[in-house]
């Protein structure tokens, strides 16, 4: 199993990280020392295109686990679109659904965007 915190990079202007850099670089503000549980919410799909919606199941996520998880940190939410191989008629390229997905959570400090899937 990969070690998140060792092979993953974040790219900072387009909101995504991608296998080269950590967690700790993708969630920096929230990697102090604790022993809280730290949670990060992952969103796999087709994301074709990303809504709201997506970007709100993300938001209610978090209120659920902070009412029944009070002593852990969420950390945020990572949206990791599929890549062209899915099998699925309507699908556009995975290049666009990246891209959209980037411009969705481009206000959001909670959320970003994964090309891991995408590059598989």
């Amino acid at each position: 199993m990969e070690d998140f915190r060792t092979d993953r990079k974040l790219n900072y202007q387009y909101n995504i990280f991608t296998t080269e850099n950590t967690i700790s670089d993708i969630f920096p503000h929230h990697m102090a020392a604790s022993s809280a549980q730290r949670v990060i919410f992952l969103a796999c799909g087709t994301f074709n295109p990303p809504t709201n919606k997506h970007l709100r199941l993300f938001e209610l996520a978090r209120d659920n686990y902070r009412a029944h998880q009070p002593l852990s940190t969420v950390l945020g939410g990572v949206i990791s679109p599929t890549h062209d191989a899915y099998a699925k008629a309507s699908l556009i390229s995975s290049r666009h659904r990246l891209a959209m997905a980037r411009l969705a959570v481009v206000e959001s400090s909670m959320v970003k965007v994964s090309d891991w899937e995408v590059k598989q």
